[in-house]
C-alpha cells in the first residue's frame, strides 16, 4: 500500500508550504546579485578559500572566478582532511580552516549553504568573511506557484504512471525544488543511469550513450556488465563538444567496441546553435545565456537507418542538456522496433518528466516508469523506462 495519497492531496501539502511572495523572492534575487558584487569587490590581495562538496563539481564557480581574474588559494571539502585535492589545489580540513585561516574569505559553494554557514559561525569563523555563492544552486523558487499551474496536469499524469513510492517521492521532490527551492536527498546508491533494482543488463547489450562527456557513463556501464557477468556488444558515444571530446577520447582509448560520434542528438540532421556552459570542460545547453556555438546534430533513426537491426541500441541513456524530448522523438523507429530500456535525465526542463513519458508510451505502450535521484541537491533526477 502506498504511503502517499493522491497527487492532488500531495500537491496541496506542498502548496500550503509556499510562503514567499513574489516581492520576497525578488528580494532574494537581489541578495544574490549583491553576493556577486561582494565577490567582485574583494581586495586584490584577499586570500580566498572555496568551501565545496567532496566532489569537484564546482567548475562553474571556478569559471566565474577566472573570468573576473579572481584567484583562490585553496579548497575546504565538507568531510575531507588536509592534503592535495585531485584538482591540484591545497585541500584544507574544516578544523584547519576555522583555526588557521580566519584571515581568509570563505566562499561557500555547496547546495546546503545555510548549514555550512551555521557550521562556520559556530566554529568562530568571522561572519564578515563568509560569502555564499548565489548561483549554481536553486534560488527559491525556480517557478512561482501560480506559474506552476500549467504543469500540474502533466505532473499528475506522471505521478499516476510511476511504479513505486520512491518514484513518487522523487517526483514530489522535483515539485518542491521548483516551487520551494528545497534540495533533494539521494534515493539510489547505484551508479547513475544504472539503478540495479530497475535495470538488468544482458549479453550483447548495445549501449547508446547520449551526452557522453568524458566517458564516465561508459565506465559505469562496463563495470555493471562485469558485475553481472555479461559481455556487451557495442557502445555508441555521442558528444558534440570539442573540449569534452578530448577527455572522452583520452579516457576511453582502451575501451573495446566503442564508437565515438562527434554530434549531438536531435529530431533530425541539422546544424544548431547551442550555448557553452562550463561543467568541468563545457557542455551544450539549448536556449541559455552564454557563448553561442554551432554544432552538428542528428537523430538516432537517421544514424542507425543503414545499420543492421541487431546493431541498434538495446539500452539508451540521454543526458543532453535539455534536448531529451527532441532526441526521443528522433528515435521512434528504434524504440518501436527494439523496445530498448532507457534512462533519461528529466531535470533540465520542468515539463520533461511527463513529456518523455508520453512519447515513450506512444512508441511502446508496455513501458513502465520509475524515477531516481542520484545526487543530493537540485539536479540529477533520472527517468527509468523499462
Amino acid at each position: 500500500m502506498s504511503q502517499f495519497g493522491s497527487f492532488k492531496e500531495e500537491f496541496e501539502k506542498i502548496e500550503s508550504q509556499v510562503t514567499a511572495t513574489r516581492e520576497e523572492c525578488e528580494n532574494s534575487f537581489q541578495k544574490a546579485k549583491d553576493s556577486f558584487d561582494e565577490i567582485l569587490n574583494l581586495p586584490k590581495d584577499a586570500k580566498l578559500i572555496l568551501y565545496i562538496c567532496d566532489q569537484w563539481d564546482d567548475s562553474e564557480v571556478v569559471t566565474f572566478l577566472k573570468q573576473n581574474s579572481i584567484e583562490f588559494h585553496g579548497i575546504c571539502m565538507c568531510y575531507s582532511k588536509n592534503g592535495t585535492h585531485k584538482s591540484g589545489f591545497e585541500s584544507i580540513s574544516f578544523a584547519v580552516l576555522c583555526s588557521e585561516h580566519q584571515d581568509a574569505f570563505v566562499l561557500i559553494t555547496t547546495s546546503y549553504a545555510n548549514s555550512r554557514l551555521d557550521s562556520l559561525l559556530a566554529s568562530g569563523f568571522p561572519e564578515e568573511r563568509i560569502i555564499s555563492y548565489p548561483f549554481g544552486s536553486a534560488t527559491p523558487p525556480l517557478c512561482f506557484i501560480d506559474d506552476f499551474t500549467e504543469f500540474i496536469p502533466g505532473y499528475e499524469y506522471a505521478y499516476e504512471k510511476l511504479i513505486d513510492d520512491e518514484s513518487r517521492r522523487v517526483l514530489l521532490g522535483m515539485i518542491r525544488v521548483a516551487v520551494l527551492g528545497e534540495p533533494m536527498t539521494v534515493s539510489s546508491d547505484s551508479p547513475q543511469y544504472l539503478d540495479r533494482d530497475l535495470i538488468t543488463l544482458e549479453h550483447d547489450e548495445v549501449f547508446l550513450d547520449g551526452g557522453a562527456y568524458n566517458g564516465v557513463s561508459v565506465f559505469y556501464f562496463i563495470k555493471e556488465c562485469n558485475r553481472n557477468s555479461v559481455q556487451y556488444k557495442k557502445i555508441y558515444s555521442f558528444e558534440p563538444d570539442q573540449n569534452a571530446l578530448k577527455l572522452l577520447r583520452a579516457g576511453t582509448s582502451d575501451v573495446k567496441n566503442l564508437e565515438i560520434i562527434e554530434k549531438g542528438l536531435w529530431i533530425e540532421d541539422a546544424i544548431l546553435e547551442f550555448t557553452i556552459v562550463d561543467k568541468g570542460t563545457s557542455s551544450a545547453v539549448i536556449n541559455h545565456e552564454g557563448i553561442k556555438v554551432v554544432l552538428p546534430v542528428t537523430s538516432l533513426d537517421m544514424f542507425f537507418k543503414d545499420k543492421p537491426v541487431e546493431d541498434w541500441p538495446t539500452f539508451i541513456k540521454f543526458d543532453i542538456e535539455g534536448a531529451e524530448v527532441e532526441a526521443l522523438k528522433g528515435a521512434k523507429k528504434i524504440i518501436t522496433t527494439k523496445l530498448p530500456k532507457m534512462t533519461l535525465c528529466v531535470y533540465h526542463k520542468l515539463d520533461d518528466v511527463y513529456e518523455l513519458m508520453k512519447i515513450a508510451l506512444e512508441y511502446n505502450p508496455n513501458y513502465k516508469f520509475a524515477l531516481r535521484q542520484h545526487e543530493d541537491g537540485y539536479y540529477e533526477q533520472v527517468l527509468y523506462c523499462f
